[in-house]
């Protein structure tokens, strides 16, 4: 048996703690690690001796020695206790820190606090920078976010980050080349470690890992910002300018590159300068669906996505375990705010650069056109469309009992009024469940930062009642439209000055 004790710990404690079989996953990310668990005060993990094996040809526990010793002296990291090796594999042994504190199992954090954590980060890329250009080794860690606390913590060490000129100590899979570029470039270059650090805070978000309060829209020019001032020559900062311009060479680029990852993320923020978002809503069969087809169709400036299109694949971003339906509930019960502003993004992501205005349907919930104001501001607006309940129930009565105009539903002559009463009845109770029936009364509050229901300020809703003719239903949507697109290509002006 090999083992290196720190601290005020006997091998013999750490043997009986490493023997306790009760291995609880605490929620300590790792990719390196096949069992973990806790006891006391102490954290434990066994490590995957055959990955290192294949990664690693030396003595891993002095590399690992060798290393703590040197980040212990560079940056503030969590406490190790020992590393033992032995029969069954090798165990690692830390201080227990406070899962509240990760960046992790959805915990929040106000954005001060994640813009500190970064600039502690990038002090202490810089830390290693000057190590390695006074050093014939290099020293480097892994940049990823989520593997500091809150407290600026780093507090996963495996594998050991040193590149030694005598043995291959790089823990990259020899026969992949963008492997190793990835994580040569991600641990120990300036540039790749500081983009590293803002490509995981921008993934950690749109996987819902943590959410960030009061996060301030252009926070990845902030951060970008920071990285430049944090460069540690003018030929530092100049590479980043280029690259953020240029992009990257082909010989340099790899899969999941941080900077173009950055690129893409700032093309889609740019994007959404002079997008106005129209949420649509409104009682059952009101005419919703034939309104929205009417506007997508003679107006080129309008983008039509279904709300029930986009939150599977804000979900499918998040990699829940949790089925969607629960994953819903959780994160609605979790941080409505947090909810919408995943979807926003997403549909950001997927919206058409030559569209202006994003038509959304069908919104229900009162409580989240709130939040959507909240995120949104003067950008979100908010359409309701009524009709009296006789003429919503006549109208799905003829639509029914005739062939679909543009797709393949056929008429069922078999349904009477009295279904159709029925069915109109439980739709509006369903929807009325969610708030449907209180977003007309939606106004502005007296200082018009926030919506509320039934304010003080002037109306917020926008209700058409599509109780006449068709072509006056036609004409207050026009009218309607007309006013969103004057205000879009406000929008566009102010850009271009």
């Amino acid at each position: 048996m090999k083992s290196y004790i720190y601290d005020n710990y006997s091998k013999e404690e750490l043997e009986k703690i490493m023997n306790f079989t009760n291995h609880i996953n605490s929620g300590y990310p790792t990719s390196n690690c096949i069992a973990k668990g806790h006891l006391n005060n102490v954290f434990f993990k066994k490590l995957n001796l055959t990955k290192i094996c294949e990664l690693y040809k030396g003595d891993y526990l002095s590399l690992f020695n060798e290393y703590y010793t040197i980040i212990n002296q560079i940056m503030k990291i969590n406490k190790i206790l020992g590393i033992i090796q032995n029969e069954e594999g090798i165990f690692e042994f830390s201080e227990l820190l406070d899962e509240t504190r990760f960046l992790d199992n959805g915990n929040s954090f106000e954005w001060v606090e994640i813009l500190n954590l970064c600039d502690e980060i990038l002090f202490d890329i810089n830390a290693c920078i000057r190590y390695n250009n006074t050093n014939e080794e290099k020293i480097g860690f892994e940049t990823a976010i989520w593997n500091f606390t809150i407290d600026g913590i780093l507090f996963d060490l495996d594998p050991p980050k040193i590149l030694k000129s005598n043995i291959d100590t790089s823990f990259t899979r020899k026969d992949d080349l963008h492997h190793k570029k990835r994580t040569l470039y991600r641990s120990f270059d300036e540039i790749g470690m500081k983009f590293n650090l803002l490509v995981t805070l921008i993934l950690g978000e749109k996987h819902n890992s943590f959410i960030v309060k009061n996060q301030p829209d252009n926070y990845i020019e902030i951060l970008i910002k920071r990285i430049i001032g944090s460069a540690t020559s003018s030929l530092i900062r100049q590479q980043i300018r280029e690259y953020l311009m240029m992009g990257i060479s082909k010989e340099e680029n790899f899969i999941g590159h941080p900077i173009e990852i950055v690129r893409r993320e700032i093309m889609i923020k740019e994007k959404s300068d002079n997008k106005i978002f129209i949420f649509v809503a409104g009682t059952s069969e009101s005419g919703k669906s034939g309104g929205i087809n009417y506007l997508k169709d003679n107006y080129p400036e309008i983008q039509h996505i279904k709300i029930r299109d986009v939150f599977p694949k804000v979900y499918e971003d998040t990699l829940s375990p949790l089925s969607f339906d629960e994953w819903q509930t959780v994160e609605e019960n979790r941080d409505l705010n947090n909810f919408w502003k995943l979807f926003v993004n997403k549909v950001y992501e997927i919206s058409d650069d030559s569209k202006n205005i994003i038509i959304l349907d069908t919104m229900y919930g009162v409580e989240g056109m709130i939040e959507l104001y909240n995120i949104l501001g003067d950008k979100v607006n908010l359409l309701y469309i009524d009709a009296p309940f006789e003429e919503r129930v006549i109208r799905e009565y003829k639509r029914l009992r005739t062939d679909s105009i543009n797709g393949t539903r056929k008429a069922n002559l078999t349904i009477t009024i009295d279904d159709i009463i029925e069915r109109t009845i439980n739709k509006d109770i369903k929807k009325n469940k969610k708030g449907a029936d209180k977003l007309p009364q939606l106004t502005y509050s007296v200082d018009k930062q926030s919506i509320e229901i039934n304010g003080g300020g002037e109306q917020f809703t926008t209700i058409i009642n599509n109780d006449s003719t068709l072509e006056e239903f036609y004409t207050m949507l026009d009218n309607y439209i007309k006013s969103k697109l004057t205000k879009s290509k406000g929008y566009i002006k102010e850009l271009k000055k």
